[in-house]
């Protein structure tokens, strides 16, 4: 019987050394994020507790019983953080953060051959002023093909 591996756990580490090499001054992050940062870009998590880091999803597209065809979102977050009222730089931020993640997806759209393809699928923002400043938050997902090994 064939094992079969998903490319789940591969593609977030894979993910996260690309982001943080084209984000070098924003805390890159794999999952949640013990300590805040003021920039910071999250891979597999939505900036909520306890929601889900990915869901997937697995069928056989072919007449042969492997490999599994998967497909999967996987959930991210940008965060920025200003000590001033002006939500427009952090908008900005965030913004510039997940328009880099996908100018590295649209670089290597299949991660070097560990997928079939990447892509940047959906956009959430929230916009916040407390007393640390404007702060904005972008959750976006990254949707995922590829097939199990």
């Amino acid at each position: 019987m064939m094992r079969v591996v998903s490319t789940v756990p591969a593609v977030l580490a894979d993910l996260v050394i690309r982001i943080a090499a084209a984000l070098p001054d924003v805390e890159v992050v794999d999952g949640h994020p013990i300590t805040a940062a003021n920039d910071m870009v999250c891979v597999g998590f939505s900036g909520e507790s306890g929601e889900p880091a990915v869901e997937s999803a697995r069928s056989r597209d072919q007449v042969t019983l492997d490999p599994h065809h998967e497909s999967y979102s996987i959930a991210c977050w940008a965060y920025a953080l200003r000590g001033d009222k002006d939500p427009v730089q952090v908008r900005e931020l965030v913004y510039g953060y997940v328009n880099t993640v996908a100018a590295v997806l649209d670089a290597n759209p299949i991660l070097g051959g560990l997928v079939g393809r990447v892509q940047l699928a959906t956009e959430s923002l929230t916009q916040e002023q407390n007393d640390k400043g404007a702060q904005a938050e972008l959750r976006f997902s990254i949707a995922v093909d590829a097939w199990t090994r």
